[in-house]
Order: structure tokens, then C-alpha cells, then sequence
């Protein structure tokens, strides 16, 4: 059993049964290809200020930080609207990654989470690779960050969202 995995049941099993929610592990994406995936979990709280009154972080949001509050975000509102897709992450062992993949029934869907307020079609980049690798399967990506603008940054229908506009 990876520590990961270890970790995770630790914390399910010392938090009272409300608290047991608050906890989502995310597993890396299914193989596509030849390429090496790492297989090591994500571990994301649901309730933030659970978490920043557990960790002792105080500060501004950092960039953990704000990738867990959009992923926690997205999966309550996957539960709440009882939406039939899966989330995960991609990583490979030479260090392309893309935050969350999702899984739908006609096909995936990238997610970049970003803490910054300005981005660039660069910050696409894992994404319009993984898109040329799924060709069909791909449907689009999103660049979620802390700027204002919704709009277009590359091929394959990648766009970029502020963070306080994706559940609007």
C-alpha cells in the first residue's frame, strides 16, 4: 500500500463520520500510450478552512492551496449535480503533468489551475500535447485562474476561465 493511500485511510479513519467527506484522493490517469504514468495519489480537502485550521497556513492563498480549493469546488459540484464523469491527474515520470483530467462518456476534458491573475498561451502547453496525443477523445481544457477574462488561448478549444466565474 503506497503512503499515500496509508495517509489517506489514516485521516478517513481518525475523523469523525461528517469530517470523513472531507477528504478526496485522486488517482493518476488511466494509460494512454507508451508513456510512464506516475501512479501516486493526490490527496485534496473538500472543506478549506478545515484544512488551513488543521496545516496551521495563514498566509495568502498559494498555489497548493488554490489548486485544492478549485478541485474541492469541482468535486461538490460533481456530487451535487449527480454528474456521471470521473477526475483525475496526469503525470509522467519526466514531469509533463496537467492538473485534472476529466472523464466524460464522449470523451476527456483538461484542467490547468493556475493562482496567478494573468496567463499565456504557454501555460497550455501540457495540454495541447495531451489533446495531439488523444486526438478524438480530446473535447477541450480549461486554464482556471484568478484573472478576469474569459477567453481563448489555443487550439484543440482551450480556454481560460476565471476561477470565480466556473460555477456560476
Amino acid at each position: 500500500m503506497s503512503e499515500y493511500l496509508q495517509k489517506y485511510r489514516f485521516l478517513q479513519s481518525v475523523l469523525p463520520d461528517p469530517g470523513q467527506q472531507q477528504l478526496v484522493l485522486l488517482t493518476g490517469a488511466r494509460q494512454t500510450g507508451k508513456t510512464t504514468l506516475v501512479k501516486t495519489p493526490k490527496l485534496y480537502w473538500l472543506d478549506i478552512g478545515l484544512l488551513r485550521r488543521l496545516s496551521g497556513v495563514r498566509q495568502t492563498v498559494t498555489g497548493e492551496l488554490f489548486e485544492t480549493m478549485i478541485v474541492a469546488e469541482l468535486v461538490k459540484w460533481i456530487k451535487t449535480v449527480r454528474k456521471d464523469v470521473n477526475l483525475y491527474f496526469y503525470r509522467t515520470r519526466s514531469g509533463f503533468e496537467l492538473d485534472l483530467l476529466v472523464e466524460t462518456r464522449n470523451g476527456l476534458i483538461g484542467v490547468e489551475i493556475k493562482s496567478r491573475k494573468t496567463i499565456s498561451a504557454m501555460d497550455t502547453r501540457p495540454m495541447q500535447k495531451l489533446a495531439r496525443k488523444l486526438e478524438k477523445k480530446w473535447l477541450g481544457g480549461l486554464v482556471v485562474y484568478r484573472g478576469d477574462e474569459i477567453k481563448r488561448l489555443a487550439e484543440f478549444d482551450i480556454w481560460a476561465v476565471p476561477s470565480y466565474r466556473l460555477f456560476c
